[in-house]
Parts: structure tokens; sequence; C-alpha cells
């Protein structure tokens, strides 16, 4: 890998052989090999801010999948568990147990993690 000064977005200057390149506000990588690439991007520490919106957005579309499957609107299924029925119950509590997987994992600095899928029976 060769690393290049980033002069205000430019680099300072630009090797004759590379297969990649990536920038940051202090350097430009260019990468002399694929392989080379690859392990400068599994290496990259990531965001946990951004991994963090993915994993809640995935919470969100798991329960909009499990109101699908039983006919509700997140209206719908606040109002049949008020009144006791029991799918309903079920679906809330679904939703309940993703947000404190998720806050328990987010908790302990574990963005590394599965939520389950809700299981209709």
């Amino acid at each position: 890998m060769i690393k290049v000064n980033n002069i205000n977005g430019t680099p300072e200057y630009e090797p004759k052989d590379y297969v990649g390149i990536h920038s940051d506000d202090k350097f430009f990588y260019f990468f002399e090999t694929p392989e080379e690439c690859d392990k400068f991007y599994t290496e990259i520490p990531t965001n946990p801010e951004w991994k963090k919106e993915e994993i809640e957005q995935q919470a969100e579309e798991l329960m909009d999948k499990a109101l699908e499957q039983n006919w509700y609107s997140r209206f719908d299924v606040q109002f049949y568990a008020q009144k006791g029925e029991p799918q309903a119950i079920k679906v809330l509590k679904y939703y309940e147990n993703l947000w404190r997987i998720i806050e328990d994992n987010f908790s302990n600095g574990n963005y590394d993690f599965k939520l389950p899928e809700y299981d209709i029976d």
C-alpha cells in the first residue's frame, strides 16, 4: 500500500500502478494488490452509529413483517392488544423483545448480533 498525503481532497501525487484507492481526511491509500485492498477494508473499524441505525431499521422491518403476517397495522395491533386479543399481544411482545435485545447488546458495545424473526405459532 502506498500512503500519500491528502491535500484539500487531492492526493499529493498519484502512483503509477495501483488496483484500488481509499481516502480519508489525511491520506490517500493506493493498493498495489486486490488482497491488500480487501485486508484494509476488513480492518477498518465500524462506526457504531451506522451499525446502530442499520440494526434499528432491521427491527422496524421485522415488526412490519410480523404485522403484515397477522393483518395488523401499527394502530390496529395496539388497539386489539388493549382489548386483550392474544395474537395482537404476542406481536407487541415480540416488538418489545426486539428492542430489549437491541438495548442489551448496545449497552454492552455489541453491534454484531442477529434479531429473531417473528414466529407465527
